[in-house]
């Protein structure tokens, strides 16, 4: 069927020629799209409300695998500055990072439990703390 269409084959006459195209459509704003870009402005307001900690800096500054690196080195140091017994040695394990990653998002759930609108977001997207004591859909 697409082998005998003309169009298939050829292009437009109309296509080739700049002049005969249509116009490009410029669409004037409403006062709805003027209501709905509040509402976007309004929420990455909301999103950028918190100032950012000694911690959410140095993420900023540093490379993602650096700072996940340093921040196990520092858990293994303080277990094995608590435990004298069970020191961890050798590379940093699977696990270790793991566990890193887990706390960093706890500790970003814990800063988003102090908005005003925690309560009504918990609800809507029904989260639930698993296991790890992590909010989850």
């Amino acid at each position: 069927m697409t082998q005998n269409n003309e169009l298939w084959w050829k292009v437009p006459k109309w296509l080739s020629k700049h002049e005969n195209w249509p116009e490009n459509v410029r669409t004037k704003a409403t006062k709805g799209s003027f209501a709905e870009a509040k509402k976007v402005r309004e929420l990455f307001q909301l999103a950028t409300e918190v100032e950012p900690d000694a911690f959410s800096k140095l993420i900023g500054r540093r490379n993602y695998w650096t700072v996940l690196r340093t921040c196990a080195c520092l858990a293994r140091f303080v277990h094995n500055v608590r435990n004298k017994v069970e020191k961890k040695t050798g590379p940093l394990t699977t696990e270790e990072f793991e566990a890193q990653k887990k706390n960093w998002k706890k500790r970003v759930q814990q800063q988003g439990e102090t908005s005003h609108k925690y309560e009504a977001d918990r609800m809507q997207l029904n989260l639930q703390r698993n296991q790890s004591g992590l909010l989850e859909c």
